[in-house]
C-alpha cells in the first residue's frame, strides 16, 4: 500500500516504490483520503457516508482521476482507492480489510512540540498498522539497498516478522548489519550481545549477517551515527505498537527514528 496526499513526500515514496517494483513483484494499493467536513456523517470506521459526499462539496471522482495519473509510474497491477473521512482510521481499515502486507509512505517527520503533541502520520500508521512500514523523507529512488541495519536489544532472541526485510535482501543481495546500541541505561557486555545476535540470526534464518555494538548517549543517536559512519541504505527496527496513554508513558525508539532520521526506515511489529 502507498497512502498519498499528493505532497512532495508522497512523491518520494512513489519513486522509491516504483524502483522497488522493478525488482520485486507487488500488487500496489494506492489510497488517498480526503478530509471530511466537520458536519459530515461518519460510519463506525470514521469514513464519510456516500450520501454526505454526494451532498457536499467533495469531488471524489476528480480525486480518483488525479490518483490514477499519480500512480502511473508503478509497475505491475495497481488498485487506486479514494475515500473521505479520518485518514488514519480509513488507512487502518483498508489494511485490515484487504490484508495488506507492506506499506510505503513519505513523511516530513515531526520535531519538538509537534512531535510530542501529534507525531507524524507515518509514525501513527506504523503504530496501528500491524504490518511492516517503509517510510522515507527525501528522494531515495537511487538507492540499491546493499547495506541494511537491523537494530534491537536482542535480550531475548525470538522469531520476528522479517519477511519484507529478507525479501529486500534477496533481491538486492544485501548485507544485514545487526546492531545493538550500548548506553548508560542499557549496558550489556559485547560478548553476551553478540552471542544473542548470532542466536537471533539463526532463529530468523538470516544470511550475510554482520554483528555490531555501538556506544552512544542514546539508542536513537547511536543508530543514526552508525548509519552515517557505515553508509547504510536502510534502517530496520521493531516497534511495540503502543497507542494512547501507553504510548505517552512508554514511547519507543522506532517512533523517534521514523520522525527524525533522513534515511529510509522499515519498521515491523514486535
Amino acid at each position: 500500500m502507498i497512502p498519498t496526499n499528493f505532497s512532495p513526500y508522497a512523491d518520494f515514496a512513489l519513486s522509491l516504490a516504483a524502483k522497488m517494483g522493478e525488482k520485486m513483484p507487488f500488487e500496489w494499493h494506492v489510497i488517498h483520503v480526503e478530509k471530511a467536513p466537520d458536519d459530515s456523517m461518519l460510519d463506525e470506521e470514521r469514513v464519510i457516508s456516500k450520501a454526505c459526499a454526494d451532498a457536499g462539496s467533495l469531488d471524489l471522482q476528480e480525486k480518483v482521476e488525479q490518483l490514477k495519473a499519480w500512480s502511473k509510474p508503478l509497475p505491475g497491477d495497481v488498485i487506486n482507492y479514494v475515500a473521505a473521512g479520518d485518514a488514519l482510521n480509513q488507512i487502518q481499515a483498508y489494511i485490515r480489510k484487504f490484508e495488506i502486507d507492506f506499506v510505503v509512505m513519505g513523511t516530513p517527520g515531526a520535531f519538538g512540540a509537534k512531535n510530542f503533541l501529534k507525531g507524524s502520520i507515518a509514525e501513527k500508521i506504523m503504530r496501528v498498522a500491524g504490518k511492516p512500514v517503509l517510510s522515507v523523507k527525501c528522494d531515495r529512488a537511487d538507492l540499491d539497498f546493499s547495506r541494511l541495519i537491523l537494530a534491537g536489544d536482542f535480550l531475548t532472541p525470538k522469531q520476528e516478522n522479517l519477511d519484507v526485510l529478507k525479501a529486500i535482501q534477496g533481491v538486492y543481495n544485501s548485507e544485514i548489519n545487526l546492531l545493538n546500541v550500548i548506553t548508560k541505561k542499557s549496558f550489556q557486555t559485547t560478548r553476551a550481545l553478540k552471542k544473542n545476535m548470532r542466536e537471533f540470526a539463526e532463529i530468523n534464518g538470516l544470511e550475510q549477517v554482520k554483528y555490531h555494538t555501538y556506544a552512544d548517549v542514546s539508542v536513537e543517536e547511536g543508530i543514526a551515527h552508525f548509519a552515517d559512519d557505515e553508509n547504510i541504505d536502510l534502517i530496520s527496527i521493531g516497534n511495540h505498537g503502543y497507542t494512547g496513554i501507553e504510548f505517552l508513558l512508554k514511547g519507543g525508539t522506532s517512533e523517534g527514528i521514523v520522525n527524525h532520521l533522513y534515511k529510509p526506515v522499515l519498521t515491523f511489529k514486535i
